[in-house]
């Protein structure tokens, strides 16, 4: 950020995916005015004759910055090496720092010119201050206190000035002039080295810092203003969900916030870093470590849905976990545990009859149903019997799924654009732009129903796309796979088969398992992972020597009933299994057998001695690797 004599105001430049775009500032708002796509630079050397960037010929690796001094540019490492700018290389001038060669330990973190005094100014991680002089090198400077992000030139009153505080260390202070010496204290910089664009305004002789979702401006010796930057997300809220508002909840730092208009404004629901929030149509619901499900409208909390054994230690729960609020009640979806619980008349009934298969998707509640996608495309209506009914597809890619509040209809935001479901599919209505196009993926979307738009954030801010206004409806019944065919088993009353390949942990570790629902595939994985000729193989094979277990497991209808130890049945100088023997020692299954959507395995009352099996864990169709070490090739 700077201030351009020509224009008589702030610019902005943003290094994107597509280039470096310039974003002026136009009395409350930055807006973009010019865009220059060229390979993704993060440096660019902007000359006041043409006002093109050029790209810097930069390796960006532990690069710091680069300044221009005089009619010289110079590039600074984090470790204090310095690079003059000769044609279209750079020439080495200054070796890096004394003690900053382990970037851990400490390392340059602000830097600026200092026109007055022809040299560079920087300060380092632990608060030491340097100047760099061209043809004599670094030379120790003041001390500096506690730095939030501010180190640059002031060309109002012709100095280095430093701005304090900001992030968790407490409100922004005077800004002050470089070379006080000062007490040194713990250096905070929040993400690190991060720092944030800052600049004087020489029109009005303003301080502007911009942080993620506002600008703040003061003059000397004056208040901070705040101006909130019209659709920026402050601070990357955890989650968005859409109801009545398009609310960002549990926001780090700044709270529940709601969109009105172009701007978002704090709301008045409880908090925690543990909470999962979902908007409700005029309010926000909340689900608490105990399993409590609370409903704040307008500032009053009451109680939804009392607590939940089931549901305790909620918050330990880290991925997979979606709360929407639909109509009557609330829906709580475990994907990683392919389960799903409905709260109604304050009390949670868990969901049965089949479901989703384990993952995240899209969700969108709706009059006839709340619809779910998942990540490989297939489509499921939780009815209002709340039970879960497999669709035929709805189509592929799709990265949102909302329903407008004014003209009901199943809407999506796909590669392809967004569409209204018409005539049994997707029909385009407007194109994505091109920002999202180029960029390949549109998935950083929501609607919001008050504006009646889709918010995509794209390289360069937020984008608004509104949507038009024409008639669309929903899927029907006789999109379902077979009107006649009954629900699905759920996956925790299936049967299946599951060889683990695995060793205890304490050292070498490995947690294969392999899950089917039949002996011959059993068979296959054997034959491949531990008898064939490869070097995989033949690694197996030493770890079956040493400590390694071989163990086919037996669920019956999602209950492990026994384990059938296969490593007396092999041969490892023949390279065979006596299968004939283990096919006959090992019961047929009973019941539903798993399919594609895997099977949720049960421990009860048999205790293995050792197993990477857990008690309520959902195995996927074929290989599940509990260790994350990878496949061996031989089966990949």
């Amino acid at each position: 950020m700077a201030f351009s004599p020509s224009l008589g105001t702030l610019v902005l430049y943003c290094v994107v995916g597509g280039g470096i775009e310039q974003w002026v500032w136009r009395d409350d708002r930055f807006v973009r005015t010019q865009r220059y796509p060229f390979k993704s630079q993060g440096f660019a050397l902007l000359t006041p004759e043409d006002g093109e960037p050029a790209p810097l010929p930069l390796d960006e690796k532990n690069v710091l910055d680069a300044c221009a001094l005089g009619t010289d540019v110079y590039g600074i490492r984090r470790n204090g090496a310095v690079f003059r700018l000769d044609g279209d290389s750079w020439s080495p001038v200054a070796d890096p720092l004394p003690g900053m060669d382990d970037f851990w330990v400490d390392r340059l973190s602000l830097v600026a010119a200092d026109h007055e005094n022809g040299r560079l100014v920087a300060v380092a991680h632990k608060g030491q201050g340097y100047h760099f002089v061209p043809g004599t090198g670094w030379e120790q400077g003041p001390r500096i206190g506690p730095l939030g992000h501010g180190l640059t030139w002031n060309p109002l009153t012709r100095r280095p000035e430093v701005l304090r505080g900001g992030g968790n260390v407490g409100p922004w202070a005077e800004p002050e002039p470089w070379g006080e010496e000062r007490v040194p204290t713990k250096v905070y910089m929040p993400r690190g080295w991060y720092r944030l664009p800052l600049a004087v305004d020489e029109a009005t002789g303003e301080w502007a810092l911009l942080e993620e979702h506002r600008l703040l401006r003061r003059r000397p010796g004056g208040e901070w203003t705040e101006h909130l930057l019209p659709l920026a997300l402050p601070d990357r809220p955890d989650m968005v969900s859409v109801g009545g508002s398009l609310l960002a909840l549990s926001v780090r730092g700044a709270g529940d916030v709601r969109l009105d208009g172009d701007r978002w404004g704090e709301i008045d629901a409880p908090t925690s870093s543990f909470y999962l929030h979902a908007a409700s149509e005029h309010g926000v619901v909340t689900l608490d470590e105990r399993g409590a499900l609370s409903h704040t409208v307008d500032g009053h909390t009451d109680e939804f849905a009392a607590a939940c054994d089931a549901l305790t230690d909620i918050d330990e729960i880290e991925d997979e976990l979606t709360l929407v609020w639909d109509h009557d009640r609330v829906v709580l979806w475990h994907g990683r545990k392919h389960q799903a619980w409905i709260a109604r008349h304050r009390t949670w009934t868990k969901v049965t009859g089949g479901g989703p298969p384990r993952g995240t998707g899209a969700f969108c509640s709706t009059p006839v149903g709340l619809f779910y996608v998942d990540e490989d495309d297939r489509a499921f209506l939780l009815d209002d019997s709340d039970r879960w009914q497999r669709l035929a597809s709805l189509g592929e890619g799709i990265h949102l799924l909302f329903c407008r509040p004014t003209a009901p209809a199943l809407w999506a935001v796909t590669p392809a654009g967004l569409g209204v479901w018409r005539d049994g599919t997707f029909q385009p209505m407007a194109p994505l732009p091109e920002e999202a196009v180029s960029a390949g993926s549109a998935r950083n979307a929501w609607y919001d129903p008050k504006g009646d738009r889709v918010l995509l954030i794209l390289s360069g801010g937020v984008w608004e796309l509104p949507v038009p206004d024409v008639k669309g409806g929903f899927p029907t019944p006789r999109a379902l796979l077979g009107d006649d065919e009954p629900a699905p088993e759920p996956a925790e009353n299936r049967s299946c088969y599951v060889l683990e390949a695995s060793v205890r942990p304490g050292g070498s570790r490995q947690g294969l398992l392999f899950a089917y629902p039949d002996l011959e595939s059993i068979h296959a994985v054997v034959d491949e992972l531990v008898l064939g000729d490869s070097v995989d193989a033949s690694m197996q094979r030493d770890l079956l020597a040493r400590r390694g277990l071989l163990t086919l497991w037996v669920v019956q209808e999602g209950l492990l009933i026994e384990g059938i130890d296969l490593k007396p049945y092999l041969d490892l100088d023949e390279l065979t299994i006596d299968w004939d023997t283990v096919a006959a020692a090992t019961p047929a299954l009973r019941g539903s057998l798993m399919d594609m959507d895997g099977v949720l395995v049960q421990i009860g009352d048999f205790v293995p001695e050792f197993t990477y099996l857990k008690d309520d864990e959902l195995l996927e169709y074929g290989p599940n690797d509990l260790e994350g070490g990878g496949l061996p090739s031989n089966l990949r």
